[in-house]
């Protein structure tokens, strides 16, 4: 999920659904839902599931926190955090996972913060220290299935400056292959080859450089 003002929007996979309190014309949806009550939703949302040939659903309500609040309902909720790393020649860490490009994340520790799960995250996954929190990001959304259950992913996102070695040893056990450090113009190679719900965070890295 990105919030994007008085919208949310979740992934699943290559698939979306945003919720919105007004139909959204911006966008070409297949499918529409205006949201009466909690039922009707979920059933929505299980044919949304089951049927692949809807790339995207638009669920609109004028009380968008209750709409929110009874879409997370259907799931089960899990927390992560997880860094775009800028290096000091204004070079980006991206890695590479199962053979998509990805940005390092990892579920929180109980009790863990979410600037300090994102360091750790980083740290383990990439073999590199040193990383010092600029900013927070956007948290995204994505949603997918854990031994039978629905899963709603929250990611909090932070942007770290790091100015050590151009270097690393990918978390191989975590299906890390690769690392590589790019230049904000080559970032806009991979953004075909990047998780959908990552993709505004590889257009900020472009865009500020």
């Amino acid at each position: 999920m990105i919030k994007i003002g008085a919208m949310y929007k979740v992934f699943f996979d290559d698939r979306s659904i945003s919720l919105s309190m007004e139909p959204d014309r911006r966008q070409k949806y297949c499918l529409f839902h205006r949201f009466d009550n909690v039922r009707e939703l979920y059933d929505t949302l299980i044919l949304f599931e089951n049927d692949n040939s809807i790339p995207t659903l638009n669920v609109y309500c004028t009380d968008i926190k209750h709409l929110w609040k009874s879409f997370r309902g259907f799931f089960k909720q899990v927390d992560a955090a997880g860094g775009l790393v800028r290096h000091s020649s204004g070079n980006y860490l991206i890695i590479t996972r199962r053979g998509m490009a990805d940005l390092p994340k990892g579920h929180t520790q109980k009790g863990e913060h979410y600037p300090d799960c994102a360091i750790r995250e980083v740290t383990e996954e990439c073999g590199i220290k040193g990383m010092k929190i600029n900013s927070k990001l956007e948290t995204t959304y994505h949603s997918y299935r854990s031994k039978g259950e629905r899963i709603l992913k929250s990611t909090h996102w932070y942007l770290m400056d790091y100015d050590g070695k151009m270097e690393g040893t990918p978390q191989t056990d975590e299906g890390i292959s690769a690392l590589n450090w790019m230049k904000p113009d080559e970032l806009r190679s991979i953004r075909h080859k990047i998780w959908p719900s990552l993709a505004k965070l590889v257009d900020f890295a472009v865009k500020t450089g």
